[in-house]
């Protein structure tokens, strides 16, 4: 039997195929879509910009049509005109959704109307991120019947600085959810929290409270971050009380980013000395002018220790 070699067998005749970029796969487009997507995020757990990505669907009809179709690049949102909002929504099919921006411009009709567009999808949201929202967002929030309920949420940030701090139940009628890892809350008050706050303690990866009304001991706040064993990154803007016998550490084992407000100087600062974090390199500390309780903290203080 004749063994033929490579170098044996005739080539001449032979012209690669012509492969050109829109001859590529439905599958594959997609497959560069997503991979496109996640490389132009700004912030991993973020959604990506739509403008770095949106060049992908002027290749040729073909990959548009295909980026179309594949859900995974429309499920990651960052909010914008209401019809652009529509086209994620709706391209995005049954995939689970993230969702971040404002709901605070000067047009509070197209606000509230992205907000119900939002809420329909309830049951898909994994991460609804509110930077501002409006009082107008707000009281659709409170009144609103017909929204459903969100059993998929992971990451909840609601922002709503300069509206009050009077006692409302929307959250916890709204945003009710067993997964919660992440946690972002200003402007509220905190027996409005607990309902979401507590049961996912022992879960959470990250938690911010400022601007929250809500005066605990120390020996309070210790006592739920002692529950808080998974806590990555924790931010502190509530005014606290000091207590006695609150010299016992608490144990965080991977706790990595630590921003506390203090009012007060030593008594917020205490929390840096009884907090047993072997993954912290360095906190930092913000020193907030007396009497800027009710104002927007991320304007208010100086830093005064920083890594």
């Amino acid at each position: 039997m004749m063994t033929m070699k490579a170098a044996d067998v005739d080539m001449s005749n032979y012209r690669p195929p012509k492969l050109f970029i829109r001859d590529a796969p439905d599958h594959i487009i997609g497959d560069i879509a997503s991979y496109v997507v996640q490389g132009v995020k700004i912030e991993q757990d973020e959604p990506a910009p739509a403008q770095n990505w949106f060049p992908l669907l002027g290749v040729c009809s073909k990959w548009r049509n295909a980026i179309e179709r594949h859900a995974e690049v429309w499920a990651e949102v960052i909010i914008g005109s209401v019809k652009s909002l529509q086209a994620f929504l709706v391209r995005s099919i049954n995939r689970p959704l993230t969702i971040k921006g404002t709901l605070a411009s000067a047009d509070a009709s197209s606000d509230v109307t992205k907000l119900d567009m939002i809420m329909v999808h309830a049951f898909r949201l994994r991460s609804l991120r509110l930077m501002e929202i409006s009082r107008a967002v707000w009281e659709r929030l409170e009144s609103a019947t017909t929204y459903g309920q969100t059993p998929q949420l992971e990451e909840l940030e609601i922002r709503r600085d300069g509206l009050g701090t009077e006692r409302t139940d929307a959250l916890s009628r709204r945003f009710m959810s067993d997964k919660f890892r992440r946690l972002w809350f200003s402007g509220f008050h905190y027996d409005d929290l607990r309902p979401l706050l507590l049961p996912s303690l022992p879960q959470l990866t990250s938690l911010t409270l400022v601007n929250v009304e809500w005066s605990p001991t120390i020996s309070q706040v210790m006592d739920i971050l002692r529950e808080m064993v998974m806590l990555e990154s924790l931010t502190l803007g509530v005014q606290m009380v000091p207590s006695p016998n609150t010299r016992q550490a608490v144990h965080l084992p991977v706790l990595a980013s630590l921003v506390v407000y203090t009012f007060y100087g030593p008594v917020e600062m205490e929390i840096v000395w009884i907090l047993d974090t072997p993954s912290l390199e360095c906190p930092c500390i913000k020193v907030i002018p007396y009497g800027s309780l009710n104002h927007k903290l991320e304007a208010a203080g100086e830093l005064v220790a920083a890594c």
